[in-house]
């Protein structure tokens, strides 16, 4: 199941206070301090994060393409 629009929006959210070292637990869903941020980027093509949270079992990808080098 992917990512509801205002989930993506909220995940966004998240990963910028993650990226910048302020991350912010709540899971986007339920709510719970368990929240999990992982890059598992595949760089330089894209940058993937893996969000998931172990009490409402929540395990979304998100994904950001990035520009062309070319």
């Amino acid at each position: 199941m992917a990512f509801a629009p205002e989930e993506h929006a909220r995940a966004v959210q998240l990963l910028q206070l993650w990226k910048a070292g302020k991350p912010d637990r709540h899971c986007l869903r339920c709510g719970a301090k368990a929240l999990n941020i992982s890059d598992v980027s595949a760089r330089p093509h894209t940058e993937w994060y893996r969000f998931s949270c172990k009490q409402c079992g929540l395990h979304e990808t998100l994904t950001i393409p990035l520009p062309s080098s070319q």
